[in-house]
């Protein structure tokens, strides 16, 4: 609650330098029956969402880069089921635990070598390798 600006900037600093493949954060809130609903002074609500917003961005140009490192490369992933998205398309996960998606609906359960053909936001879309043409 009672973050400075130059708090604020070290944590920027930090996730920076760390490069987190991704992470969750929240803003700020004040709950009653706290110590920290004492803690005065309080960042302003405005200012606890801007910082967020900052937050965020920095880690999701981090999460895109590594994502985008991946593209290329093939990995055993094991489908977990259809796409919550698209009908068409399982997801599973590879061993790092980052979603994949595939065309078509494959049973859950299935291990397969998947090669990254394209980097999402925060997952990527592949297909199996064994589609791959290899020239």
């Amino acid at each position: 609650p009672g973050e400075t600006e130059a708090d604020f900037e070290e944590t920027l600093s930090l996730v920076r330098e760390v490069r987190y493949h991704s992470a969750y954060s929240f803003a700020y809130s004040e709950r009653v029956g706290t110590r920290a609903l004492r803690i005065e002074p309080s960042v302003p609500e405005a200012e606890r969402f801007e910082r967020l917003r900052t937050l965020q961005a920095v880690q999701d140009e981090i999460t895109k880069s590594w994502l985008d490192s991946m593209v290329g490369q093939t990995f055993d992933v094991m489908i977990e089921g259809p796409s919550r998205t698209d009908p068409t398309r399982s997801t599973g996960r590879t061993g790092q635990n980052r979603p994949v998606h595939v065309d078509g609906r494959l049973e859950p359960g299935t291990l397969l070598p998947v090669r990254v053909a394209e980097a999402c936001n925060h997952s990527l879309f592949g297909v199996p390798a064994s589609a791959v043409d290899p020239s």
